[in-house]
């Protein structure tokens, strides 16, 4: 995993961790990977971070690799988002966590993508070990799923959370695992289609 540098110097503000139980259901989702391979947002303290680092770089400006989870600063989400949509386009799968403000202009840019709207509020670590662990969340929170396995996102995180998957992006992959619910359902609507239109 690579540190981003500029992530360290960041606004007190956007300086929190994702706790371990949420990294257990990410870990899980990437075992194909190894687990997670690359957090280009982690700080120092990050408990996605290895003991042993050889570099600190910038999340935006690096390749991505398979299995990354990248929990931005929120104040940055737009230039995130569209980092992680480039990084997708390449084959690269990848989870996002992110507030689940569904009224803002970024959220609509990861509106083809699977989702997962956690149960309850995340509360999150203090970025530095220094600062009091009182964090009150102000929002839910949601995991976008930039990938190629639809079926085991929806598999590993309905246990998290309610978990949605658009249309079009199931029926834009190679829907050759076994039958989810998705699936399902959108078998039904064109049944149901067919019949109507019959």
């Amino acid at each position: 995993m690579v540190l981003n540098k500029a992530m360290i110097h960041r606004n007190i503000n956007d300086n929190w961790n994702t706790p371990p139980h949420i990294l257990t259901f990410v870990h899980t989702m990437f075992l194909e990977y190894g687990g997670i391979q690359l957090d280009p947002c982690a700080s120092l303290y990050s408990p996605t971070v290895e003991a042993k680092q050889k570099e600190y770089k910038n999340g935006l400006t690096i390749p991505w690799l398979p299995g990354t989870f990248c929990n931005p600063p929120y104040s940055e989400n737009t230039l995130w988002i569209q980092k992680a949509i480039n990084e997708f386009t390449k084959g690269i799968d990848i989870l996002l966590l992110l507030p689940a403000n569904t009224d803002v202009r970024w959220w609509h840019l990861l509106a083809d993508f699977p989702v997962c709207f956690v149960k309850g509020r995340i509360h999150f670590i203090p970025g530095d070990p220094d600062l009091p662990n009182n964090h009150r969340p102000q929002n839910a929170s949601a995991m976008f799923y930039l990938g190629h396995d639809v079926y085991r996102f929806h598999k590993v995180f309905s246990i998290l959370g309610d978990v949605r998957v658009p249309f079009s992006r199931v029926i834009g992959y190679d829907t050759g695992h076994r039958t989810c619910d998705v699936c399902k359902e959108r078998q039904w609507y064109e049944r149901t289609e067919q019949a109507i239109v019959s």
